[in-house]
């Protein structure tokens, strides 16, 4: 090789033409390696050669029947068929003209199939849902097609590029594998045609939901359902007959009295029915007191099928994976039981969405980038990804605005945030940012801009100012002593016990609103009780959550700050064990504060308005939430900086009191707080309103 030819493959390596197809003449079919372990076959060749085709262990035309006879399997189906392309789709690629490629290309093809792509893809999703089983038949290049100019197309291996895809009923298609499970073949047979079709299995994308290993076909996800919905069907007709039985009552007439002198005759028997019989519909009869009717009905004793009806419905939605909310019956749920049902829905519908997506991504657009030239496996940048765009708008904003906070609050860098908003890590392009288009200009204007990190929306969604209504309370006069006013300037933990008590009285708020509406409800359901501990153990282990990220925060607060103040920059070696005494303790105030609530709404609801009492109880005790914040955070912060001046080399620090400090806590300043052994008990704060900061002792003084 010359010299002249080394420097142009250098070149090639590390300056390759950018957006530029890899010209990659790789046929993916030469790297298939032979399966290893045995499958279940149904039938076998026995070394004849002659390929057996299996059809599914289940009859998929009892679906399609069900699917076009049932109410709710087909609400169901449907609703999950409308979700999954709800918010339509996008093809993402960091080599923009792969991704016009596979545009051009899919465009083509819809084309010349005449079924419009958009069309293609429901039907992959119908077929998913309802049968578990999608088999698309790609349609090879015919001698007589030509691509357009400019669409660069050449075949992989010995098969024609790809000109179509068509979708067939899976009802239709049997299957042939060999002992391995490898798949040899592919029939297609409709009753009334005397020849069935077969296809090579390169023309054939299978695509499955939860296929047994070792099985041929997927399984489809309403099938389970289908015993619960004809016995349901069955009981709702037990049912109908039994109310077109007793809708309309027997009329009983006696004629005589069991004495003496009053029995009846045979004349006068004859004579009372033919009045009946003559008689209106609407008509009256006037009858002596020899004569009675009387009404007969079920009389009370024909079976009461309600609960029948009801559980076996229940069974029915669970089955079929859709909250009664959605077919709307709301009578037994609250708002947030609704949005954790639907939220529980939309899980459903994006595991089918990424079935759908892998399998697009794998089978259709990784083949059509080969016979462009591009190839995705070798070369990251050729890589087009199918792409559903997120059908929960509500959890999408929640999450980008904790995403937004957390980057404004140096919480996540730059690449992290995108890549939690699912954009690429890198900016094309940072003059188009927000940074550059509105507050450098505003900077240049002397615009005045504010303090706070973040801006005000995105803080509001944060910690909403509103959420419950503003206190109209006096605020603490300067004179209160150990005031949080006095203090919030020269400590940074101080923003963190409001945001953090601003989180757990959202979350009590929410456990109020759910409790309250579970006890509107016993009246009509008791069973609904059984809920109520269960909504106080979501609530109690949330708000453990919240803590201790925040705990984290004041803890690296409180080691970063006495590194400050002892002037060093190495990093002290704490002990995680002692650190796990903050986060326990934390945890242990929540669960009594839920524990004591908890008693008390079970004592209330025995009263005669337990809606009142309990919303009383929830008022009582909401002070706690913020006492035991600002005392845990606190005390997170300064232990964390004695074991910091601990590491560091310190022997002991000592409190420094606000200037309006109350007695016991001028009084406990006065001595120094030795570091030696356990001196978890002795780190202020000393009581519920104690402001106490530990400092190092540095020379007989403040290390300041």
């Amino acid at each position: 090789m010359s010299l002249i030819t080394e420097a142009l493959g250098l070149i090639d390596n590390y300056f390759p033409l950018k957006n530029s197809p890899s010209g990659s003449n790789r046929n993916p079919v030469d790297s298939i390696i032979k399966r290893v372990g045995l499958a279940f076959i149904k039938s076998s060749s026995r070394g004849s050669g002659r390929q057996n085709f299996e059809p599914p262990d289940f009859d998929l035309n009892d679906i399609i029947a069900a699917y076009d006879t049932d109410s709710y399997i087909k609400q169901a189906i449907d609703k999950y068929t409308d979700l999954v392309f709800k918010a339509g789709w996008e093809l993402v690629s960091s080599n923009e003209e792969a991704r016009k490629y596979i545009k051009t290309r899919l465009a083509l093809i819809a084309e010349a199939t005449q079924t419009p792509t958009e069309e293609f893809f429901n039907q992959i999703s119908e077929d998913l849902i309802k049968l578990g089983n999608v088999f698309i038949v790609k349609a090879r290049m015919p001698e007589w097609y030509k691509f357009p100019s400019g669409v660069q197309v050449k075949p992989i291996g010995d098969n024609k590029p790809i000109v179509g895809y068509f979708v067939l009923p899976p009802e239709t298609i049997k299957i042939a594998r060999d002992k391995f499970g490898t798949v040899t073949g592919y029939e297609q047979e409709i009753r009334g045609n005397d020849k069935a079709i077969r296809f090579k299995p390169s023309d054939v994308i299978h695509i499955t939901w939860k296929k047994r290993r070792g099985f041929a076909f997927g399984t489809p996800y309403v099938l389970p359902v289908l015993p619960d919905i004809r016995l349901l069907r069955e009981i709702e007709d037990n049912v109908n007959r039994l109310l077109h039985k007793y809708l309309h009552p027997l009329y009983k007439f006696r004629v005589g009295l069991d004495k003496e002198g009053y029995e009846s005759t045979p004349e006068e028997v004859e004579y009372v029915k033919e009045e009946i019989n003559n008689m209106q519909t609407d008509g009256t009869l006037v009858l002596p007191e020899r004569y009675d009717v009387e009404v007969v009905g079920a009389q009370g004793e024909a079976i009461n099928a309600e609960w029948a009806l009801k559980y076996f419905e229940q069974r029915a939605f669970t089955g079929l994976g859709v909250p009664e909310t959605v077919f709307g019956r709301g009578s037994s749920s609250n708002r947030a039981t609704a949005d954790n049902l639907t939220s529980e829905m939309h899980d459903r519908v994006k595991a089918f969405q990424r079935v759908i997506a892998s399998a697009i991504d794998s089978h259709i657009i990784n083949e059509l980038l080969l016979e462009g030239g591009y190839d995705p496996i070798m070369n990251e940048e050729d890589d087009v990804d199918f792409k559903f765009i997120e059908i929960a708008i509500d959890e999408q904003i929640k999450l980008e605005n904790q995403a937004m906070y957390l980057y404004e609050h140096n919480g996540i860098t730059f690449k992290e945030f995108r890549n939690r908003i699912g954009y690429e890590p890198e900016v094309e392009d940072e003059k188009d940012m927000y940074l550059h288009r509105v507050q450098l200009v505003q900077a240049s204007s002397k615009e005045t801009s504010s303090d706070d990190p973040g801006s005000k929306d995105t803080n509001n969604k944060m910690k909403p100012e509103n959420q419950y209504g503003k206190k109209t309370s006096p605020k603490r006069t300067s004179s209160s002593y150990n005031s949080e006013e006095s203090y919030s300037e020269k400590t940074g933990y101080v923003s963190y016990i409001k945001s953090l008590s601003n989180i757990l009285e959202a979350s009590y708020e929410k456990l109020r609103e759910d409790t309250l509406s579970i006890i509107k409800l016993l009246n009509t359901n008791k069973g609904l009780e059984a809920q109520i501990p269960m909504v106080f153990s979501l609530t109690r282990d949330a708000m453990i959550k919240s803590s201790v990220s925040y705990l984290e925060s004041v803890i690296r607060e409180g080691i970063a700050r006495a590194k400050i103040d002892a002037g060093v920059s190495r990093d002290p070696e704490i002990d995680h064990g002692s650190i796990s005494l903050l986060i326990k303790d934390m945890a242990k105030d929540i669960d009594r504060l839920m524990s004591d609530l908890s008693s008390y709404v079970s004592e209330d609801l025995s009263s005669k308005d337990p809606t009142e009492k309990v919303s009383s109880r929830f008022d009582v005790m909401k002070h706690r939430i913020y006492s035991i914040t600002r005392t845990r955070l606190m005390l997170a912060h300064n232990y964390s900086y004695a074991l910091a001046a601990k590491s560091l080399g310190a022997i002991e620090v000592f409190a420094s009191p606000p200037k309006n400090a109350c007695k016991v806590c001028k009084e406990m300043s006065r001595n120094s707080i030795s570091l030696k052994g356990d001196f978890y008990k002795k780190i202020p704060p000393w009581h519920t309103n104690c402001w106490c900061e530990v400092k190092i002792k540095k020379n007989g003084g403040d290390a300041k």
